[in-house]
């Protein structure tokens, strides 16, 4: 009887180690499907890569890079926006697979995605076509991305393309003024009837002659300096001026800035002196919106 049992107890360990080591190699051959996976979807290496074709809801959009500097084929070689551009290379490079969300016949549609919810990405490197993917936005269901390859009919849930990136319609870079504080002689504001004139000499701001409060006037030069609008506005869009008009002189160059009024209260327009109209977020409507007092040290 001891025997039987000792046999029998001996036979279940064994089935028990079996199944074990089953699991384990199920897991581990589930891990290096998915490594093979991320092998086939990732690009290991975008330096090389210097165009972007996206297809977005029927709009095709091309990015060619410039040397260093990405610009909008498409639309006549304007600058893109570059830190989208950088953005979407570095989610290429890194994608990983979280999962298979479908395996049959088809492509993202049977997830139950709309057009406006997918995006074909083509990844050239002179001729050479990289990697051509088609991703579907899957915020709606959690975070991550369905990823597929174009041409094979399988779809994983991968990460970390953002939902933004997939539904981004405008790539122009919307830098109004880059300049550094240093470079600017002098800034001129007029606020209604209100007016004064910051001057930068010796590496010293004064203020209609007298010197001003330093920190201040570094801080106001560097955000204007670092200007970014939220988005472009319309040439032919009604502008009522908020009469703020600010004056910028550098070395090389001048500019005039006037600040309007947005549909939201929070925001401004600003129209720049090459007559570009621009919507600016709240936080940079803030930072132009002074008074003289502010400066006085």
């Amino acid at each position: 009887m001891r025997s039987r049992s000792t046999y029998l107890l001996v036979a279940i360990l064994l089935i028990l180690a079996g199944g074990i080591f089953w699991q384990r190699w199920q897991r581990g051959s589930q891990q290096r499907r998915l490594q093979r996976q991320v092998t086939s979807l990732a690009v290991a290496d975008t330096s090389a890569i210097d165009r972007v074709t996206i297809l977005h809801a029927s709009t095709t959009l091309e990015l060619h890079r410039q040397g260093l500097q990405w610009v909008i084929a498409s639309a006549g070689n304007i600058a893109a926006d570059q830190n989208p551009v950088t953005q979407l290379l570095q989610n290429i490079q890194q994608l990983r697979v979280l999962s298979v969300a479908a395996t049959g016949g088809g492509d993202i549609k049977s997830l139950g995605l709309a057009e406006r919810e997918r995006t074909e990405l083509t990844l050239r490197a002179g001729d050479r076509v990289v990697r051509q993917l088609r991703v579907g936005n899957s915020a709606r269901y959690g975070t991550g991305a369905y990823v597929q390859l174009i041409g094979d009919p399988t779809v994983y849930l991968a990460e970390p393309i953002s939902a933004d990136l997939l539904m981004r319609t405008d790539w122009r870079d919307k830098t109004i003024l880059r300049f550094t504080k240093d470079d600017v002689q002098e800034i001129t504001y007029q606020r209604s009837r209100q007016r004064f004139t910051l001057t930068r000499k010796d590496s010293q701001w004064q203020l209609d002659g007298s010197p001003a409060k330093q920190e201040a006037a570094d801080l106001f030069a560097e955000n204007l300096g670092n200007l970014n609008a939220l988005e472009f506005v319309a040439p032919e869009t009604e502008f009522k001026p908020l009469n703020i008009t600010i004056g910028i002189t550098t070395k090389d160059k001048s500019f005039e800035l006037v600040l309007g009024q947005a549909p939201k209260k929070d925001e401004a327009f600003l129209k720049s002196s090459d007559g570009k109209l621009y919507l600016l977020a709240n936080t940079n409507r803030v930072r132009l919106t002074k008074e003289r007092k502010e400066f006085v040290p």
